[in-house]
């Protein structure tokens, strides 16, 4: 065969020749720029080349297909990575939101804590906890340039955090007050018997020291219901107002207007959940201004059901809860102490709370420093020894108050 063709060079090439010519021919006329063929040697020649054609069009198309597919795969791709970054910065935005959420939440205590007792004070992060067992101090990010300076009370909307011990620029170390060289001049609050509290090394109790022997503190809580308690379940979800026959009576006696009581009428006989709901009535039917008016006699008679019942524990000391509870099932029955119980014992519960004192000159008067847990009286002497309970969770530490002592805020310790 390579013979023949060698021996037919000529019109072997010319015949490729031609035949490429024709291909490309074509391949460059459309459908619909193809004229019909005239003669028999066209229709011969479509007829031959529309094999070839057919076959190189169809891979013409097949690679590009595979050509579009591989750039929609990298656009796809590029695509997905775009995504992926925008997830991660949508993640991280909401966990932003989320701790922007969370702090607002521990802060807005302090803020109502700053603004009743007209403190100066300083914001400061807790950046840094000293993981020794030798000294209990904190780092914070406030320093000398923002206006800090040593021995100044640090604070939290719980209670007494400790004090400034050092100062650089930037930062600031503070001696917490589980520290045994932290103390702070202290009272019982209930007794008004006076103290020293300090550090016993530990996270979980202070001692107090220099308390009269005499002095009768309480060892752990109480259960009582008192006039402050009985208030404060006015807003938790009890039955506890209803405008009956007798309440209307008596506000006939306490010269509420017959036209007041005439439109309090639509009202008689419903049960409200909790106080603000039965102050929302009254709102609504008797219109705001004079709701604000009337709102207190009738609030004073129209206490009924559980509410007016518990009145009957008022100001009953009981030494545990299960006494608490046994006479809680006694006085509104068994079934619907079960079913109001944890809101009443929120408000029931009493401790023996020790605060600062004032004394000293460094802590403020009023600040909550913790809980007695444990009372140590011997037969003699002339002091007791307390243990008390902090009222800070020095592990969950985040942002503290440092409450300024310069000569512009020296206000600032005047008892409220």
């Amino acid at each position: 065969m390579l013979n023949l063709l060698t021996r037919y060079r000529h019109i072997s090439l010319f015949l490729l020749f031609l035949f490429i010519s024709m291909t490309l021919l074509s391949l460059h006329q459309s459908p619909e720029t193809l004229i019909k063929p005239s003669n028999i040697m066209e229709r011969g020649m479509l007829l031959i080349l529309e094999p070839f054609q057919s076959m190189v069009t169809a891979v013409t198309m097949q690679f590009q297909r595979i050509w579009d597919g591989y750039i929609a795969l990298i656009q796809l791709s590029e695509e997905n990575q775009r995504l992926r970054e925008e997830i991660q910065q949508l993640r991280a935005e909401k966990n932003r939101y989320i701790e922007d959420a969370l702090a607002y939440e521990r802060l807005k205590g302090t803020v109502d804590l700053v603004e009743t007792r007209q403190f100066s004070t300083i914001l400061a992060r807790v950046i840094g906890i000293d993981a020794s067992n030798h000294s209990h101090t904190i780092l914070v990010n406030r320093g000398s340039d923002d206006g800090v300076q040593e021995s100044w009370p640090v604070i939290t909307l719980d209670g007494i955090v400790g004090v400034t011990a050092s100062v650089a620029k930037r930062s600031s170390k503070i001696l917490l007050m589980t520290d045994p060289n932290c103390n702070v001049a202290a009272l019982i609050q209930r007794t008004r018997d006076q103290g020293i509290v300090g550090g016993l090394g530990r996270k979980d109790a202070y001692t107090m020291k220099y308390v009269n022997r005499r002095a009768l503190i309480r060892e752990g809580g109480i259960y009582r219901l008192t006039d402050q308690s009985l208030a404060q379940l006015l807003n938790e979800e009890i039955p506890g107002f209803r405008l009956t026959d007798q309440v209307f009576e008596q506000l006939r006696q306490n010269a509420i207007p017959e036209d007041i009581l005439v439109i309090l009428e639509e009202l008689k006989d419903q049960s409200f959940p909790h106080h603000k709901a039965f102050i929302k009535a009254l709102e609504d039917i008797l219109g705001k201004e004079q709701a604000e008016w009337y709102t207190p006699f009738i609030v004073q008679y129209a206490q009924t059901d559980v509410l007016m019942t518990l009145r009957q524990l008022k100001d009953q000391d009981f030494s545990t809860k299960t006494d608490f509870l046994k006479a809680l099932e006694t006085t509104i029955g068994q079934e619907t102490a079960q079913k109001y119980q944890q809101s009443i014992l929120k408000h029931a519960e009493e401790e023996e709370t020790v605060i600062s004192s004032g004394l000293g000159g460094i802590f403020p008067k009023g600040l909550l420093v913790g809980t007695v847990s444990k009372v140590g009286k011997q037969d003699y002497g002339l002091f007791q020894d307390i243990e008390v309970t902090p009222s800070v969770d020095f592990s969950k530490l985040e942002e503290v108050l440092i409450i300024r002592r310069d000569e512009q805020d020296t206000t600032v310790f005047t008892t409220p």
